[in-house]
């Protein structure tokens, strides 16, 4: 109990204990009971608490009532009229001396006695004193910062003083401070914080302020509560405290997963208060002067994006604040260094290699490009080479989320021994050549020239060797600078890592360049004579089925036969005027050798008796 609720309850005890000092001679008559007929009280009225606005009755009830009722309030009479014009909140009843008073007010507080007056021998009648205490609900607590509603904007680290009053309290109100929106409800405030009461003008209400002293660190509710004893449930005052930050900016996407060719939004946002005033964005620092929303949109996103860094900054009135996002933008996998053809020994160890780009990162599969068997799982594919081995290989490269890519085909040979294929004579304006035709996957391949068993040197006065090579095949040209005076045997001479390969070419004497000039002729002339013989056979053919023209016909192919010796030979004979052994075409390095281009034109040096030999008369 407080020392103001101690002190209004002692005044009311002390004015009932005058006002019964003053009047208590009146409450009887002198003759008991209304001594002979006289009047009397059956009920008086008694002391009793009211609450302020309610309707209040105080009991009078006279028998034998013979004079008007009258009421005093601390001594002084409110009238004799029922109706009490003086006050028009107070009535009396007619057919008792009831006093009714609504609305009940705080400054209807006071003694009060119920009169009879006295008539011709009759006496008047007094009753016992009763003490009205009226007790009135404090008023609607009011925080005086709270000037622009319920809302209170402090910067951050600032402190402030709060002040709450609340008026017309009887007895004084009782404030009390805490903070809301606790788990287990308000918490009190007892720290920095006085109060003080006062009587306001009519000394029957007071007035209560309360202060508080508070440094928020968080957005937060102050709840100032008023209570007294007249007041069954509590009244409240809010006031909402925000606090002023500089901008919190996130960033986020529309997607989870950004692909290229889709069209991306990337969103800026602030869970801080004051709200972002602007917004800038910035790709990798270059600040992009058009965009100035909350959302960034970019159309038709490619892969120049990956790994570039999103920066939005919002600004409001506090200040600033820049988040950044690095764009993960996914692309289907390319291959973009595929594996080539390799060349190896058997049983050395060789290497593919591939290399994929694609986001995510692609993993590899190497496949044979016939069968389709999956041979590896790693980008550097080691096999070790052997004939089993000696395939075409596929890289492919997966990203997840997309289809495969395929890189060219690479195919793994064997290096094998140098196989010489051809050995041919051309002859032009006097200068002889040979040509040595060589097939050898190897790079360390080398064809070398030999008279008579012996290597001709470089630098010999009278050869000249030309060399070029196309792919797989090489090729050696072994020109004769000066005439030879006798027979020599010229052999080419092949080799490698793996083998050797060696094949002559003959010298004979002049005789022999009647036959190198007539073998075409005669070839020719057995051709067109075939060709004449097989044209009549087909059209006595169609004339005549005849069994004698059958018989005719027979000994017409019989005679044709006997008459191509040569054809025979030349048939047997794979050096083919210098086309390559077992049926290849020639060289294309062969023809566009400009110093040779004449030569290749004259076949009639070459002898076609013996093959793979070139016979090359000496004059």
């Amino acid at each position: 109990m407080t020392m103001e609720l101690l002190l209004f309850k002692l005044l009311i005890c002390f004015k009932a204990i005058c006002c019964i000092g003053n009047h208590g001679e009146l409450r009887r008559p002198a003759g008991g009971q209304g001594g002979q007929g006289g009047q009397y009280f059956i009920s008086e009225p008694a002391d009793v608490i009211g609450q302020a606005g309610e309707t209040l009755a105080l009991p009078c009830l006279v028998g034998n009532k013979q004079g008007s009722c009258q009421w005093t309030r601390d001594g002084l009479g409110l009238g004799v009229d029922l109706g009490l014009p003086a006050y028009p909140r107070f009535s009396m009843s007619s057919d008792s001396c009831d006093l009714t008073i609504f609305p009940l007010l705080p400054q209807d507080d006071g003694v009060y006695e119920c009169q009879v007056l006295a008539v011709a021998g009759t006496a008047p009648l007094t009753s016992r004193p009763a003490l009205l205490t009226v007790l009135a609900e404090p008023g609607q607590p009011h925080i005086s910062q709270a000037t622009a509603g319920d809302l209170m904007e402090l910067a951050m680290g600032q402190k402030v003083t709060l002040e709450c009053e609340s008026l017309g309290g009887k007895p004084a109100a009782d404030i009390q401070w805490s903070y809301a929106d606790y788990a287990d409800g308000a918490a009190v405030l007892a720290d920095n914080v006085t109060q003080s009461t006062g009587m306001m003008e009519g000394n029957t209400t007071f007035r209560t302020v309360s202060h508080v002293t508070i440094m928020p660190g968080t957005d937060l509710t102050v709840i100032c509560t008023a209570t007294n004893t007249a007041l069954q449930t509590e009244k409240t005052s809010r006031l909402h405290i925000r606090l002023l930050h500089k901008p919190q900016i996130h960033l986020s996407t529309d997607t989870a997963r950004v692909r290229e060719g889709m069209t991306v939004e990337v969103m800026c946002s602030s869970d801080v208060y004051p709200e972002v005033v602007t917004y800038s964005w910035f790709i990798n620092r270059q600040e992009i002067r058009e965009e100035q929303e909350r959302t960034l949109r970019i159309e038709n996103i490619s892969r120049a994006y990956d790994k570039m860094e999103i920066i939005c900054r919002g600004t409001n009135k506090v200040g600033s604040d820049e988040a950044s996002k690095v764009l993960t933008v996914e692309f289907a996998p390319e291959v973009i260094t595929h594996p080539t053809d390799t060349f190896a020994k058997e049983g050395d160890t060789i290497t593919f290699y591939c290399a994929g780009a694609g986001n995510p990162p692609p993993a590899y599969v190497w496949i044979d490009n016939n069968s389709k068997e999956v041979l590896g799982f790693t980008q550097n594919f080691l096999i070790k080479a052997s004939p089993a081995t000696e395939l075409e290989y596929v890289c492919r490269v997966f990203s997840d989320g997309f289809q495969p890519a395929d890189s060219r085909p690479a195919s793994l040979g064997l290096i094998r021994k140098p196989e010489i294929l051809t050995v041919n004579f051309k002859e032009m304006g006097g200068e002889k050549l040979i040509h040595c035709s060589v097939k050898s996957a190897s790079k360390d391949s080398k064809i070398t020239w030999m008279k008579d068993g012996k290597p001709i040197l470089v630098g010999d006065k009278d050869h000249e060797v030309i060399y070029n090579k196309d792919i797989l095949f090489h090729h050696s040209y072994l020109i004769l600078k000066s005439k030879q005076k006798e027979d020599y045997r010229y052999s080419c001479y092949a080799s490698n890592e793996v083998g050797t390969d060696i094949q002559d070419a003959l010298l004979a004497s002049n005789d022999s360049d009647f036959m190198f000039i007539l073998a075409p002729v005669i070839v020719t002339a057995i051709v067109v004579i075939l060709l004449g013989s097989i044209g009549v056979l087909i059209f006595r053919r169609l004339k005549h089925a005849s069994v004698e023209k059958m018989e005719w016909e027979k000994k017409l192919q019989s005679l044709t036969v006997e008459s191509q010796p040569c054809l025979g030979t030349l048939t047997c004979n794979n050096t083919n005027l210098g086309f390559v052994k077992g049926g290849l075409s020639p060289n294309v390095s062969w023809h566009n050798f400009n110093t040779l281009s004449a030569v290749l034109t004259n076949s009639s040096s070459i002898h076609l008796s013996t093959p793979n030999k070139a016979v090359l008369t000496v004059y």
